[in-house]
């Protein structure tokens, strides 16, 4: 896949992220630092009843959950893109296997869709707002310090 095709196909995942938000969860997500939190809240929803089990997971199961990863992953490197700047690279493993990976700000290489695999599957602290802001403190930007609903 191209360079070109990868930026595309990523931007198309973006984009049904906002779609899934809105007619799912009723969120409208702008591409801004502050929908973050949105993605997080979304992301707690889905679970509400626990991590997902992987071991437990039958393949269409885990071929869905992959596709949640990729739409709020590119969703959140998209917003990366727009506020730190960023381009999706593919990326073949020594195994033959090809990741996806954002190159940030020319200087870091982040995996929002991996990230959001293992906020789904591992731990329920691990939020796409502190990866957010550690990719933030990492690169020497001020820390984007979202606004509290009330």
């Amino acid at each position: 896949m191209t360079e070109s095709e990868m930026q595309t196909l990523m931007k198309q995942y973006a984009a049904n992220a906002v779609l899934y938000a809105k007619e799912n969860d009723g969120v409208i997500l702008d591409y801004s630092e502050q929908s973050i939190v949105a993605v997080d809240q979304i992301l707690a929803a889905l679970t509400s009843g626990g991590l997902f089990k992987i071991s437990e997971l039958v393949p269409e199961q885990d071929e869905n959950l992959w596709i949640i990863c990729k739409l709020f992953g590119g969703y959140v490197g998209e917003v990366i893109a727009r506020n730190m700047g960023a381009t999706w690279k593919e990326k073949t493993l020594a195994s033959g296997a090809t990741t996806i990976e954002l190159f940030v700000s020319n200087r870091i290489t982040a995996t929002p869709p991996q990230k959001v695999w293992k906020r789904l599957t591992e731990s329920e602290h691990d939020t796409m707002l502190g990866y957010y802001r550690g990719l933030q403190h990492i690169l020497g930007k001020p820390l984007f310090v979202p606004k509290l609903s009330g």
